[in-house]
């Protein structure tokens, strides 16, 4: 009887520990998974951020990229038109040119037939028509280099709306290959922001 009551206490002082040892591995597993928890948090707020910062410059440069088309394009605008005016210009003083070659021609085959008192009566006004040709051969050289230099512009204009677009797709490239890098090092497309860890559950972290 006594030996049995010896046994029965010593059967219960040896099996009571286990309970604890097994209280300290669970508080030291839910420690565990508190730091796991707090560090993909953690990652996942500093990866929030990354990406919000990263899409205000996405808007920053589609913004300036537009900015940009547009007074290029306006500027490209009013010197179209301009170009088209001074072209127009250009013909009406060709044309005009022309007639005045015309009237020369004649004026010269008319001094041809006359005689010497004739000529000499006429000589103010051949004198007038070529100083009128001079004029008008000086206007389009004017016109032609006007065009010319408008042109030059227009071409200047064109190759730097080329660099500026060259510029901000390299940019746009750069962001998608970030943004699929980042989607290959996070599977999930958005993680959860607990804000207060009381159950320090890995359950509470779902993939949306």
């Amino acid at each position: 009887m006594l030996a049995s009551i010896f046994l029965s206490l010593l059967m219960s002082q040896v099996v009571t520990p286990a309970p604890s040892l097994m209280g300290l591995q669970q508080v030291a597993l839910q420690e565990e998974v508190s730091v796991l928890v707090n560090g993909v948090l953690q990652f996942s707020q500093a990866l929030h951020n990354l990406y919000n910062s990263m899409a205000q410059k996405f808007d920053t440069i589609k913004q300036r990229t537009d900015f940009y088309q547009q007074g290029l394009k306006a500027e490209g605008t009013r010197l179209k038109q301009q170009s088209q005016a001074k072209k127009e210009e250009l013909q009406k003083m060709l044309v005009s040119h022309q007639n005045t070659l015309l009237q020369v021609k004649v004026l010269e085959e008319k001094l041809s037939s006359m005689d010497h008192q004739d000529v000499q009566n006429k000589e103010w006004e051949f004198a007038a028509v070529k100083a009128h040709v001079q004029q008008q051969n000086l206007t389009i050289w004017f016109l032609l280099g006007a065009t010319k230099q408008q042109q030059e512009q227009m071409a200047e204009q064109a190759k730097q709306l080329l660099r500026i677009q060259e510029q901000h797709i390299n940019e746009l490239h750069s962001l998608h290959r970030w943004l699929h890098v980042r989607k290959q090092i996070v599977p999930y497309k958005q993680l959860p922001l607990i804000p207060c860890l009381h159950s320090h559950r890995l359950r509470d972290i779902k993939p949306t």
